[in-house]
């Protein structure tokens, strides 16, 4: 199972940008139970998060 984490800036009824991937989190097990991220992956997803909305 692969969950792909986008973000997409929005202003009003434009969108300023187009999709970008922020993360790819691959689950070999198909696991719905193990969906989640880990301590590590929400870290590095939010620093890209920051890192992104700063650079705008």
């Amino acid at each position: 199972m692969r969950l792909i984490i986008e973000a997409r800036l929005v202003d009003g009824d434009t969108v300023e940008e187009g999709d970008r991937v922020l993360a790819v989190v691959e689950r070999p097990d198909r696991s719905l139970a193990e969906l989640g991220l880990t301590l590590a992956e929400g870290r590095s997803l939010l620093a890209k998060v920051q890192t992104e909305l700063i650079s705008k």
